[in-house]
């Protein structure tokens, strides 16, 4: 089980359309900058990138546009800029799923090592193991207990997100089995979790403590140590 990333990238820029030999860069921006999002709003990734965003419009005197593009495990936002003119107007939020997603898939329509050039690291939060209340479970063990009888479900923002992957392979671990049930975001996991639809997921510690309240029991977050925000919550790695 793995912490979410977050960074930012832009399309790869090549040949005389490259900043540094293009005697426009010296006016470099001159217009707004559209930010792609290849998940759905208010998710973890969205708010590190709105919090860097609001800075560094400050900072270059131009605005940052947020489009978000989410689907496909990332995949249909991360093609758009790929194949989006490299100018460095077109960046895109670029979150961990979005690299295991280029390992899972053949055929993916784009190589992250020639069509992209890294700007920034934004930084990265733990997932957490979040369950629905109606399961009436407290701990680890209880959880290890029902996932080896079987007949759990699962969510995750899509085949191949860390959601997805981290509850896998802790199933795995336990010897246990339940049904993937993929959504186009973590968000809309989490509205089935809270409506007692869909019995758990690994989701950000960000939708753990939005959930704080509802009918969810949180059951552990992937850290070396315990987060102050949820400091009786353990850990699992």
């Amino acid at each position: 089980m793995k912490r979410i990333t977050f960074g930012f990238a832009l399309a790869a820029m090549l040949g005389a359309s490259m900043p540094a030999m293009d005697a426009s860069a010296q006016n470099f921006p001159s217009q707004p900058i559209k930010v792609v999002i290849p998940n759905p709003p208010a998710g973890p990734g969205d708010v590190i990138a709105r919090h860097f965003a609001d800075r560094a419009s400050k900072i270059l005197g131009q605005p940052l546009v947020f489009d978000y593009k989410p689907g496909a495990s990332t995949r249909v936002g991360t093609e758009l800029v790929a194949k989006s003119r490299p100018d460095g107007y077109t960046i895109i939020g670029f979150p961990s799923s979005g690299l295991t997603s280029t390992l899972l898939y053949k055929n993916v329509p784009y190589d992250l090592r020639e069509d992209f050039r890294p700007i920034i690291g934004l930084g990265s939060v733990p997932m957490a193991l979040i369950v629905r209340s109606g399961l009436k479970m407290k701990n680890l063990d209880d959880f290890a207990a029902a996932a080896r009888k079987g007949g759990l479900t699962y969510g995750s923002g899509g085949v191949g997100t860390l959601g997805h992957l981290s509850s896998a392979a802790l199933l795995t671990e336990l010897g246990g089995t339940a049904t993937h049930v993929p959504y186009r975001g973590n968000n809309h996991a989490m509205v089935d979790i809270i409506a007692n639809h869909l019995d758990f997921g690994f989701l950000s510690i960000a939708d753990a403590m939005a959930a704080i309240g509802a009918d969810v029991t949180v059951l552990a977050i992937t850290a070396a140590r315990r987060s102050k925000l949820l400091e009786n919550v353990p850990t699992v790695a």
